[in-house]
């Protein structure tokens, strides 16, 4: 920790180095510890010229998927576990809490008291509510969704399902939902519109709406529309390449709305070797970036020539923050954040060995989590690594 004080590393050596020394109360530790005098902090990570960059190996590994995670008050993490169930993990890293009902997504109140354990079963989905004061949890209903916010205010949950906007009151004994909306009155063949995406900041949320040819965005003030804003047709960005949109996400804000694709180029995709990229699109926001340009991070197992099994896999937006998460083929899942205003992304996570990864904007931070058991806590700041767990059954 003296060293990393010394070279000015990311993070909180500084801070923590005289506090560990007065807990020691060692009187030959403090006259040991050298005068390291004032080292200036590391530039804010969207001041610098390069995006924070940090790697971790296949064995460095936990023995528990991590399906999804969330901050709670405290500096406490909430992390779903699949059908293993919830883990709520202290400050210093240790398990404080432990629920056994099945969780392959959270939903978190605002006040970060309340939780929702989302589950797949088949065409339904299982729900669960957990009392993170308490710490009980409880079996809730079973209810088709096809997509939800991933907050709600402590008892109205924003869903969709088939061609309805639905209010979910979170605190009935049953599926009763307070409000609701039809956003396709055409036949109930499958191929109306539906909402693809939902995402909300307190009273303020937004919809994705559409069907295979369009998209629209819905946002609402309460329960009050405000606007329907047709989304601009995506256009293909590499010369000669197609694309295929595969995360799509966003928040309240319109001007952070995030449209994640993949670009194939040099190839028809179909067993031939393709170069693959990806790009984001919002308002201000419109970048191709080829996957190789992260060898010097991946390593030499990185080949830069890859199938189709390698692309985006899940997009998220915040305020003026946004986060992607994608399959470098085999080799692993690569995480980014990215500043807005800037067009800058500000850094890169990559985890070897991971098959999915599931991610997070919140108190600017970002939370990644991988198959492997790995799930991080990384401050949008200064870069300083908050929390990096092992998931364990």
């Amino acid at each position: 920790m003296v060293g990393d004080v010394g070279r000015g590393v990311d993070g909180e050596p500084a801070v923590l180095l005289p506090r560990l020394v007065r807990l020691a109360a060692d009187a030959a530790l403090r006259a040991d510890l050298p005068a390291l005098g004032a080292v200036p902090r590391p530039p804010a990570l969207v001041d610098r010229r390069a995006p924070m960059m940090r790697r971790w190996d296949r064995a460095d590994a936990g023995t528990a998927a991590v399906h999804d995670l969330a901050l709670v008050p405290g500096g406490r993490v909430l992390v779903a576990l699949g059908e293993l169930g919830v883990r709520l993990h202290g400050r210093d890293g240790r398990v404080v809490a432990a629920w056994d009902q099945p969780a392959h997504a959270l939903v978190v109140a605002d006040a970060g008291t309340r939780a929702i354990a989302v589950a797949p079963r088949g065409g339904v989905t299982r729900l669960a509510r957990l009392d993170l004061a308490a710490r009980t949890a409880r079996s809730w209903c079973e209810a088709a969704v096809d997509a939800w916010a991933p907050t709600y205010d402590g008892r109205l949950w924003l869903v969709a399902r088939g061609g309805q906007l639905l209010a979910i009151d979170a605190l009935d004994d049953g599926w009763r939902a307070s409000w609701g909306v039809t956003v396709d009155d055409g036949p109930d063949d499958g191929l109306g519109l539906t909402a693809s995406a939902l995402a909300r900041d307190d009273d303020r949320w937004v919809a994705a709406v559409g069907d295979l040819g369009s998209v629209e965005l819905w946002r609402y003030e309460g329960f009050t529309l405000r606007e329907r804003a047709p989304v601009p047709s995506l256009r293909s960005r590499l010369a000669g390449g197609r694309h295929l949109v595969t995360g799509f996400a966003g928040n309240a804000d319109a001007g952070t709305w995030l449209r994640a694709g993949m670009e194939l180029a040099g190839g028809d995709g179909d067993g031939d070797a393709v170069r693959v990229g990806y790009f984001l699109e919002t308002p201000e926001v419109a970048e191709v970036v080829t996957l190789d340009a992260w060898r010097p991070l991946l390593g030499d197992a990185w080949s830069g020539v890859l199938g189709p099994t390698s692309h985006v896999v899940r997009a998220v937006a915040s305020g003026r923050f946004a986060a992607l998460a994608w399959r470098a083929g085999g080799w692993g899942m690569v995480v980014e954040a990215w500043y807005l205003p800037a067009r800058r992304r500000i850094a890169v996570l990559a985890f070897e060995g991971a098959d999915a990864a599931a991610i997070r904007l919140a108190d600017l931070c970002l939370l990644a989590g991988d198959d492997r058991g790995r799930a991080v806590v990384v401050d949008l700041r200064g870069g300083a690594i908050r929390r990096d767990l092992r998931a364990a059954p």
